[in-house]
């Protein structure tokens, strides 16, 4: 009976930990490729 309900509680928490992973990453990637975009913008135009 412990291991069934230890079972599930583990995969939970390891969901909101690689959801909230792929947010934080999600938005440094996109921080990271603004000025990435634009560095590379700027010398091409000028």
């Amino acid at each position: 009976m412990t291991p069934i309900p230890d079972e599930p509680i583990p995969d939970e928490p390891s969901r909101r930990t690689v959801l909230s992973l792929a947010t934080t990453t999600g938005l440094a990637a996109a921080l990271g490729t603004l000025p990435a975009a634009a560095t590379p913008a700027r010398p091409a135009e000028g």
